[in-house]
């Protein structure tokens, strides 16, 4: 085998070489693929919890607020129908710049855990966050499904 031969052979080994290592530390970075069915994480590996949620665009970023759910699901008590439930956990917000890698931005409505009559205690059901920016008052607006235990309530 010729020197050339072996010189373009070793060049062209180096080059898959430091191109597999790059695009390996590249994906490590964040998520490069939504794979439908697989848990989706945010920027520090958690799972996102924003359930039933909408995006909104703002000045550059994306926002995905969402129903932040409890871990323990139990069929709601006095209901004669498979009403199964979670804790109402308040409302969570995720920011992307991609709408690949979502950074968990907090909680931005708490549950009041105080007044068991309120709207958004952890009994009460909160589903379908939204949240829309006003021009005219420049203020955020977020509504969304509020119910009782049992779905008897019904409103928004």
């Amino acid at each position: 085998m010729s020197k050339k031969i072996k010189v373009i052979g070793l060049y062209l080994f180096l080059c898959l070489f430091f191109q597999t290592v790059l695009w390996g530390q590249i994906n490590s970075i964040g998520n490069q693929d939504i794979v439908s069915g697989e848990v989706w994480k945010d920027t520090d590996g958690n799972p996102i919890n924003a359930h039933g949620g909408g995006v909104l665009y703002h000045d550059g970023t994306y926002y995905w607020y969402g129903e932040y759910k409890g871990e323990h699901t139990y069929r709601s008590p006095g209901v004669d129908w498979d009403c199964y439930r979670t804790e109402a956990g308040g409302v969570s917000c995720y920011s992307s710049k991609d709408l690949y890698n979502w950074k968990f931005e907090g909680i931005v409505l708490e549950p009041d855990t105080l007044n068991p009559h309120s709207d958004i205690h952890p009994s009460m059901v909160i589903e379908r966050p939204k949240v829309i920016y006003n021009d005219e008052t420049g203020k955020f607006v977020m509504w969304m499904h509020i119910d009782s235990y049992n779905y008897w309530k019904a409103a928004a």
